[in-house]
């Protein structure tokens, strides 16, 4: 029972990205992001920017790397495999793609700055269309004024937190009681520094170990200068944004899995009962073969998914929508199945194995959850019929 996950997205940055998530993986694992390990944390993502990650998706036009969408998973890849508890798809992908897509002047100096590492941006997403948010508290919104200017009133928790950043990206809905602004319906995206903020604080850590903050703005005013993109120009920005925010949960999740089942193996061929391997109980096998053939199924899909964005430079709602219901299918499988063969030890928080599973149902989680996406594809289905 010999195994070793081959990376599913190939790229120049595989090996390295790789290494380095070894190297930091278990040394913050073992932290707990408090006053005394903020430092430890900053100084791991300032190592992380060090090694190019941010400007990966930032054209060479503003000084990035200009790399694919390829490149990036593979970064994403190779992080969760180390169960990296750095947010890089929301700190270094996120912003680079929302950015990106509004393709005015104003953000042009934004993307160069990230890509020289000048300017680390915290995101801060009120998205309703990422999930359903009926049973949520945030409140924030954003009101339109006559002049362009914006008013910020509200708050919003549960984001989650990049080590030393040093400026925000806004997202969140207007409020079409302010005014009477056509835009109203849309969100709006801005950029703050932290002392527009009433304030915040670190709120607590997600099941992948990390930690969250909230925010709130108490009639919090924005001039035009700060104001980014509002209307369709914003909605069409959000929703890639949204797209590739649950794109690289997927792709971040199959670096999981594989990692996850690696390791499993590799305690099965360790552990001894009854003088013999536990890897030559036929039952154990028939459980890891069963979750292999699951892990390749995804591995394939998500491969697939991602080579067609990345042609296409668009993603397809659909595809996307399944690939997340089967995370959710295969995750959860893959989860039970690791804590199950490793008895008593698949509950411990210590346990590799079981930060991995962490990871895995976090990512089937965000940006909606398996029963999110499958409304999604019955609503698709019944508007076409």
């Amino acid at each position: 029972m010999s195994f070793k996950a081959n990376p599913i997205f190939e790229s120049d940055f595989s090996d390295s990205a790789e290494r380095f998530s070894q190297a930091i993986g278990q040394e913050l694992s073992d932290a707990k992001l408090n006053e005394t390990t903020a430092s430890m944390f900053e100084s791991k993502w300032r190592e992380a920017i060090e090694q190019g990650w941010q400007a990966c998706l930032v054209p060479e036009e503003q000084g990035g790397l200009g790399g694919s969408l390829t490149d990036f998973c593979s970064l994403l890849e190779a992080a969760s495999r180390h169960a990296l508890r750095l947010p890089v798809a929301s700190g270094f992908g996120i912003p680079a793609i929302l950015l990106g897509a509004l393709q005015n002047t104003s953000v042009q100096p934004m993307l160069a700055s990230i890509a020289q590492g000048e300017m680390n941006i915290q995101p801060v997403v009120l998205d309703p269309g990422a999930c359903d948010l009926r049973f949520m508290q945030d409140t924030l919104r954003a009101g339109i004024e006559a002049d362009g200017s914006v008013v910020l009133n509200g708050q919003i928790g549960g984001v989650e937190q990049v080590p030393g950043s040093s400026a925000i990206l806004l997202v969140c809905p207007s409020d079409g009681a302010l005014t009477e602004s056509p835009d109203s319906n849309h969100p709006v995206i801005a950029s703050l520094e932290w002392r527009d903020v009433t304030r915040w604080q670190a709120q607590a850590e997600r099941i992948d170990g990390r930690t969250t903050i909230s925010l709130v703005f108490d009639q919090v005013r924005l001039p035009p200068g700060q104001v980014l993109a509002t209307g369709a120009q914003a909605a069409n920005a959000v929703s890639k944004a949204r797209d590739f925010g649950c794109l690289f949960a997927c792709a971040g999740a199959g670096g999981a899995m594989g990692m996850n089942i690696e390791q499993t193996l590799q305690y099965l061929r360790d552990r001894q009962q009854f003088g013999v391997s536990l890897s030559s109980f036929q039952a154990l096998r028939h459980y890891m073969a069963a979750i292999y053939a699951k892990y390749e199924c995804y591995r394939a899909l998500v491969r697939a998914i991602v080579g067609r964005v990345q042609q296409n430079g668009q993603v397809d709602h659909q595809e996307l929508s399944l690939l997340k219901v089967y995370l959710g299918q295969v995750g959860q499988m893959i989860a039970h199945t690791v804590i199950q063969v490793h008895g008593g030890m698949g509950m411990t928080e210590d346990l590799f194995a079981s930060r991995l599973n962490k990871s895995i149902l976090m990512a089937s989680m965000e940006y909606g959850d398996g029963q999110f996406h499958t409304g999604q594809l019955l609503d698709a289905r019944l508007a076409s019929a």
